[in-house]
């Protein structure tokens, strides 16, 4: 029992950490910021997040029992059944009509430069982004093509599928949720902010790889916690398993998706081993098919990966320190004058935005740092602990 409750609060204390960082962090990068580190905000965001975390969960607490619903609706019969239809279609249909409206207005949808190249340069762009992405918008937009539709007609359906989509599945997460106790009211109060709230409708009408996959997380949630629940019991459910499987498969509409698919599996290893090993097995089974799918994928295609699109932020971080004229050896001067020259960097560096450097007139050395991607690392984190704020 202490085992499980430690293991529930993982999540939030791993949360609490990365609050406490933020907060420490945040006046030290803030745009024209002199400020130093200031040490004395670790205890206090850990203070601030006790608070909040305390709150929530005195909150959760009451609301669980004073639910009329504290149990799961059966449902047992096709009156019920309906009913639950019913329930549905009625979180979906308003959402997705609010989505239409926004879509509406900024017709024919809105998009990033990612999407415009992968339009413009088709599956050549799957050097930066996710094949199966590159994929899917491509096939969509020659269809669309084929019957006489222009690049607006494409981006007006390509907004349309991830309206429908996401309102699909903001009203499952919303039944599912009402169908385990969560009160009428506080169901309301949900719906109202997937249906209202102005960003996340924005986001509703930008075709970006980031809104399917922010979905895809969205359907893992109930998943997992009704995992947890069970104490690994649904894990021999050979539906769940498909389920999970599927989601595993999904999870390349990302480049880092199935690092998150991986995690999620050694956590479930982590907890179920003993008890649920060939329902695991299974799992695994499937993430190194997918793994083993995309690679042959990549290789039959052509596809090369540019390493500077993975290492960004490290990038940017030894951009930083060079800069700022950092502590750097001649060797790491060197080292770094063959992926970008050194004034170049100094000239094109920009705290705020990562992309203007790997994507600068004087372009980033992409066929070196492919070449010698652990010395990139190796530099880096050489760099980095000679390079820490004090």
């Amino acid at each position: 029992m202490i085992m499980k409750l430690k293991v529930s609060l993982l999540p939030a204390i791993i949360c609490g950490v990365l609050f406490t960082i933020a907060l420490l962090l945040t006046p030290y990068y803030m745009p024209d910021s002199k400020s130093e580190l200031l040490f004395w905000l670790l205890p206090v965001g850990a203070l601030i997040y006790a608070g909040i975390f305390a709150a929530l969960n005195s909150i959760a607490a009451k609301s669980s029992n004073n639910s009329s619903m504290t149990k799961v609706i059966p449902m047992n019969n096709v009156g019920m059944a309906r009913r639950h239809v019913l329930l549905y279609f009625t979180y979906f249909l308003p959402i997705a009509l609010v989505g239409i409206f926004y879509l509406l207005v900024f017709y024919p949808g809105t998009c990033m430069n990612d999407t415009i190249y992968i339009f413009m340069y088709g599956i050549d762009m799957a050097s930066q982004h996710p094949w199966f992405y590159c994929y899917l918008i491509i096939t969509i937009a020659n269809l669309i093509f084929d019957m006489g539709g222009t690049f607006e007609t494409v981006l007006f359906v390509l907004a349309l599928i991830q309206i429908l989509l996401a309102s699909a599945v903001y009203a499952a997460s919303l039944l599912w949720l009402r169908l385990r106790g969560l009160s009428k009211t506080k169901t309301l109060i949900l719906w109202i902010v997937y249906a209202f709230l102005p960003i996340l409708d924005i986001y509703l009408v930008t075709v970006v790889k980031d809104v399917p996959f922010s979905i895809l997380l969205i359907c893992w949630v109930p998943l997992l916690y009704d995992l947890w629940k069970s104490d690994g019991a649904l894990l021999k459910n050979k539906s769940y398993v498909l389920i999970c499987s599927l989601y595993i498969f999904l999870s390349l509409i990302r480049n880092n998706g199935l690092y998150v698919s991986a995690f999620i599996l050694f956590c479930l290893f982590l907890f179920y081993l003993k008890r649920y090993l060939k329902s695991l097995l299974v799992l695994l089974l499937v993430l190194v098919a997918t793994i083993s799918f995309s690679h042959y994928i990549e290789k039959s295609w052509g596809i090369t990966h540019e390493f500077k699109e993975t290492i960004g932020i490290p990038l940017q971080q030894v951009a930083a320190v060079v800069a700022d004229e950092g502590n750097l050896t001649t060797d790491e001067k060197d080292f770094i004058s063959n992926i970008m020259p050194i004034d170049a960097i100094k000239s094109q560096y920009n705290p705020y935005y990562a992309d203007q450097l790997k994507w600068s007139e004087i372009h980033v050395n992409s066929s070196f740092l492919n070449k010698n991607r652990g010395a990139f690392l190796s530099t880096w984190f050489q760099i980095g602990i000679k390079n820490i704020p004090r």
